[in-house]
């Protein structure tokens, strides 16, 4: 009797040594695929998975209040739900937010960290009034200073050792030049300025060949006098619209070449836009069918193709950088197009502005005097600013997630002074960059360089570049958020 006593207990400790054994082992094998036991219901629940990255790297993680580590940083085996995520580094602003962790899915989250200081240097131009900043590319800062007696265009280089501006033209030569009226190769090519001087008709138009040190009056020379818009495609070409815009052609700044798009013999409107670099796309509006076909065409003339037909009359249209996206604005009403599928989706009525971001994820929407976002992603749509009176200057970061804008400053003097701001559009976090500016702002193409003109008195001008470095690593963008 009692050996069989023992052979049973043994039985037993054998039997409930392999439950444990099995069932550790399900346990581990759970756990290694992303499950977990949720102490609350005690159910073993899929988990996900939160992928952090940041801008600046080695930024302190936290989940809550528990310290997690460094960025970039991947959280496995996180339950579902809403968690509080906190992201420190010493001299740069605190980002916080909450993010949703989905079972079984990867949950990305690209955080933007502002340095609290910024370097800073104060160039002058005394006794110049200065009119316009903008950029050749990210290394050059093109801008044009007016007095009674020289008008001048000047440029420099903010992150040289010697950031002061050097002469480069004199546009005296150009009677009546109004110096917001002038534009620059958009692609980063030092070569050729084009110049539009404040006529009556505004029709009169010159070319500044840096190169050669040589200015061209395109409106004598070239026979195209009677285009009211110029602007540029890209760095060779330049797409020209007529006064009673029924024409459409380019101008090759090379060999001085003109090729006809499109004309028509009534007055009619042609909304048109830069599709990429050797396409443009515009739209045909037929008053007896009472329908807008939309065209793409090579800028040598070739390849006209129609994508996309809607009935009613197209005022604006607006395509995304990478060409995968084009709004079609009018009166009565605005669409998304996918380039891809045409499929149309309502943006809404009442829209004055559209503006699609850098890395083609949101789309700034002006509308009812608000500013709203739209998330393209998942189609979805949320207000930013619900007065845009307060606002001006609305510019998106040059590599995207962010816009900055100025807003009116009550804590200053002076009735032309504003408070520059940036804000977070994936979390809605807006900081501010700096106060008193009283003229404007301009940021480089690479993002690291904010130069802020302001009137400091009334004998000088002063620009105040802010090297702000804001992108250290570019591996993050486009933002995934």
């Amino acid at each position: 009797m009692k050996n069989f006593i023992k052979k049973t207990y043994s039985n037993i400790i054998n039997i409930i040594g392999i439950v444990v054994i099995i069932t550790t082992s399900v346990i581990i094998i759970m756990w290694a695929n992303g499950y977990q036991i949720n102490l609350k219901s005690g159910v073993l629940t899929e988990t996900g998975i939160l992928r952090i990255n940041t801008n600046i790297p080695n930024a302190s993680i936290y989940l809550g209040n528990v310290y997690e580590g460094k960025t970039p940083l991947i959280i496995t085996s996180l339950l579902p739900g809403t968690y509080k995520i906190l992201i420190k580094k010493q001299n740069y602003t605190s980002w916080e937010s909450l993010v949703s962790v989905k079972f079984k899915q990867i949950t990305n989250l690209d955080a933007f960290l502002f340095p609290t200081t910024n370097t800073e240097n104060k160039l002058t131009l005394p006794n110049n009034t200065i009119q316009m900043i903008s950029n050749i590319n990210s290394q050059d800062i093109l801008l044009v200073t007016q007095n009674n007696n020289v008008n001048g265009i000047y440029y420099t280089n903010p992150q040289s050792q010697n950031p002061n501006f050097s002469f480069l033209l004199n546009l005296s030569q150009i009677s009546n030049f109004n110096p917001q009226n002038y534009s620059i190769t958009p692609n980063g090519n030092f070569s050729y300025i084009l110049i539009n001087p404040n006529t009556q008709n505004n029709t009169d138009y010159y070319l500044y060949n840096i190169s050669n040190n040589s200015v061209i009056d395109m409106s004598t020379q070239y026979n195209i006098g009677l285009f009211s818009n110029i602007q540029w495609l890209n760095d060779n070409v330049l797409l020209l619209q007529n006064t009673n815009n029924n024409i459409l052609a380019t101008f090759n700044v090379n060999d001085n070449s003109i090729n006809l798009i499109y004309s028509s013999n009534q007055n009619t409107n042609i909304p048109y836009s830069a599709y990429n670099t050797n396409q443009i796309i515009y739209s045909i509006y037929n008053k007896s069918s009472n329908t807008s076909s939309i065209y793409t065409e090579n800028l040598d003339g070739s390849n006209k193709t129609q994508i996309y037909r809607t009935n009613f009359d197209i005022n604006t249209i607006y395509t995304s950088n990478n060409s995968n996206y084009i709004v079609l604005n009018s009166k009565t009403n605005s669409i998304l197009l996918n380039t891809e599928t045409m499929k149309p989706i309502n943006l809404g009525q009442n829209i004055t502005k559209i503006d699609f971001s850098p890395d083609n994820l949101y789309i700034l929407i002006q509308k009812d005097n608000q500013l709203w976002v739209y998330y393209i992603e998942n189609n979805s749509q949320t207000i930013l600013i619900n007065n845009l009176d307060t606002v001006s200057n609305i510019t998106w970061y040059p590599l995207g997630g962010y816009i900055f804008f100025a807003t009116k400053n009550n804590n200053h003097s002076g009735i032309n002074n504003f408070t520059l701001w940036s804000q977070a559009i994936s979390s809605n976090t807006k900081i501010k960059i700096i106060g008193g500016i009283n003229k404007d702002y301009f940021i480089t193409p690479n993002g690291q360089t904010l130069l802020i003109s302001q009137n400091i008195s009334s004998n000088s001008n002063y620009i105040n570049i802010y090297s702000i470095n804001l992108i250290k690593q570019t591996s993050i963008f486009p933002f995934s958020l």
